[in-house]
């Protein structure tokens, strides 16, 4: 059997001390110095971001709180530019806005300012830079047509996404109307009854077991047909999900190509032939 080691704490003596404080304050010192690298990396990796990037095109998921008759948690998407976010906030005054999480023209305001201080950065960094930061990069073809194709899935995953959540939402609510409006019925036909009653606390538990069991054989065919669909939907699904997700990190891996590779090395090739 290991017995447990106790070790003494002594106090520091004054050399201990000095070396303690001089240990401080040379960490500080170096964590202060590395602060103004570690931005000055992030700026030179972000100063060739001129290739539009993937979260520029997917959308900001939403996740509100749970309704109160299907205990579902409502999902709302958000897009990232400035025009889609206001026709969703002009168009969601059209649809119901019945159990609504957010209001989406919060997001407008916030959007177009991250938009302008983004632009704003990029100036700043094009200005500071030189002649070799203005050189504007195009995306190459190859890197364009990935967009394309990820806006397209992007869209999709949307539309299965908003539909499976309706098709839950929509079973949910009226088996959970259906559950609460036979426990009423039922509760009040045995409060109808009170000579045939046993005690209040059996006769709750007892009654409240049977009606349970009774209203499940009664709804099994709903509760089997739904799970069927939901079966056969998550199966579905689960095909064009993957690619989706393949799709959406092999076009960042590009993203990081476009940006971290391409884009410097025509850069310097065309400061190169600017000096020249």
């Amino acid at each position: 059997m290991s017995l447990p080691v106790i070790l003494a704490r002594r106090a520091p003596t004054e050399a201990g001390r000095a070396a303690l404080a001089a240990f401080h304050t040379s960490a500080s010192s170096s964590s202060s110095s590395e602060k103004p690298t570690r931005s000055r990396k992030r700026a030179r990796l972000s100063a060739a971001a001129d290739s539009p990037l993937p979260s520029d095109i997917l959308p900001t998921l939403l996740v509100g709180p749970p309704d109160p008759i299907s205990n579902l948690r409502p999902i709302r998407y958000l897009n990232n530019s400035n025009s889609s976010s206001g026709a969703v906030a002009s168009g969601s005054k059209a649809v119901s806005t019945n159990h609504h999480p957010y209001s989406t023209s919060e997001f407008t305001s916030s959007s177009s300012a991250l938009l302008s201080s983004e632009e704003r950065r990029r100036s700043g960094r094009r200005t500071a830079g030189g002649a070799s930061s203005d050189l504007h990069i195009p995306p190459s073809e190859y890197y364009s047509a990935l967009l394309a194709q990820l806006e397209s899935a992007s869209l999709a995953h949307r539309l299965r996404t908003t539909r499976a959540w309706s098709y839950d939402h929509r079973f949910w609510a009226d088996n959970n109307a259906r559950f609460t409006r036979d426990l009423t019925n039922s509760t009040s036909n045995s409060q109808a009854t009170p000579g045939d009653a046993p005690p209040a606390a059996e006769g709750g538990n007892e009654h409240a077991a049977e009606f349970y069991q009774s209203w499940l054989s009664a709804n099994a065919d709903r509760h089997r047909a739904y799970n069927r669909a939901l079966v056969s939907r998550t199966f579905g699904d689960l095909a064009p999900e993957a690619r989706f997700r393949l799709l959406v990190g092999w076009v960042r891996v590009v993203a990081w190509w476009e940006r971290e590779v391409r884009a410097r090395v025509l850069r310097l090739l065309g400061s190169g032939a600017m000096k020249r």
